[in-house]
């Protein structure tokens, strides 16, 4: 049997700012090892190293990815031995059980030229920021023009009529596990996202279709909610955009995924048993969008420009991030981080 590989983020940089959702996926590691290094592409190269060794033992594992750009690792879980282990670039608290090794003395200590790029980088994060928060407010006004214009006492029906459809008369009599994560990213080279590697793994697969505003993250939190009562574990995947707005759940135990399948991870049934539950054609008059379309039109536009403003910011916050990089990387002692490298495989082992 295969080895089981999934990639997600757990980091999204969006409207709200710097959203982490790291914790509910590492609750119940039994230890936790953070790798705290100036360079994110030494860190991602021994993490790397690590993930292809568990591979070649056969383990299961986790990948979480930075959001800025899916090639540099944030993360690794050993499922096998119940591990995980972290740049500390996403660790941003106290944790139980962590043991922290530190490969900065391979590297000079700052200067003031490593200082002004870190100045400059979190600058442009905050500005960043601020266009993702001018086309959140955008798309506030977008999901209004359908809101307005829909039965929402129509859409409670839809959505309890697809909850009992969807887990039945199934009750587990146990505590459910809920983690919390994002299928994708806003990153420098625009949206990314995994949604097609979760939905090819799971048996049974539903499609949600509809526009901004016509209840499809209510339809995954009310099912969410629904499934934790029930005591079946819940993997939910939040909008990279907007934390407040659910886009996905996995319920590995009932092998079920159920996305919101629109732009910009938008996907079409390719099986016979997929299911499409399409809100917008049950909840809006025909040719809606038809009729509206200068107005959304108009809406879609400056939302894109707004989105496409805080991407151009991203892609210079990853310039300065290689700048940094060559600043350490010039000074890094190799033979040092050698010996750190094998320190941190016995701790594993």
């Amino acid at each position: 049997m295969p080895n089981q590989i999934v990639n997600y983020y757990v980091i999204s940089h969006n409207s709200e700012g710097k959203c982490n959702l790291l914790d509910s996926n590492i609750e119940k590691l039994n230890k936790q090892i953070v790798i705290e290094c100036c360079s994110r592409l030494v860190a991602t190269m021994i993490l790397k190293k690590i993930s292809n060794e568990l591979i070649s033992k056969n383990h299961n594992i986790e990948v979480i990815h930075n959001p800025l750009d899916k090639n540099i690792v944030d993360g690794i879980i050993d499922l096998n031995a119940n591990i995980g282990i972290f740049s500390k670039s996403v660790i941003e608290k106290d944790y139980p059980n962590v043991q922290t090794v530190s490969l900065n003395c391979c590297y000079v200590s700052e200067t003031d030229k490593i200082c002004e790029i870190k100045d400059n980088i979190t600058n442009n994060f905050n500005k960043a920021y601020d266009y993702f928060k001018e086309a959140k407010g955008i798309h506030d006004d977008w999901e209004v023009v359908y809101i307005e214009n829909i039965d929402f006492s129509k859409a409670d029906e839809i959505i309890e009529k697809n909850i009992e459809e969807i887990l039945k008369d199934i009750n587990f009599d146990k505590k459910a596990t809920i983690r919390e994560r994002f299928f994708g990213a806003i990153s420098a080279n625009g949206a990314t996202n995994y949604v097609e590697e979760i939905i090819n793994s799971k048996k049974t697969r539903y499609f949600i279709k509809g526009r901004p505003g016509t209840s499809k993250s209510t339809l995954l939190k009310k099912l969410a909610k629904s499934a934790e009562n029930k005591g079946i574990d819940v993997d939910v995947y939040y909008c990279a955009s907007d934390i407040n707005s659910v886009d996905m759940l996995v319920l590995p135990e009932l092998d079920i995924c159920i996305f919101d399948s629109t732009a910009p991870h938008e996907f079409f049934p390719t099986r016979e048993d997929d299911i499409i539950i399409d809100m917008y054609a049950e909840l809006l008059e025909e040719n809606f969008d038809e009729k509206n379309e200068e107005l959304l039109d108009e809406i879609k536009s400056k939302y894109s420009l707004s989105v496409t403003k805080g991407i151009a910011v991203l892609k210079n916050i990853v310039k300065l991030q290689d700048d940094l990089e060559t600043e350490y990387i010039s000074t890094i002692d190799f033979d040092l981080l050698a010996k750190m490298y094998e320190d941190i495989l016995d701790i594993i082992k």
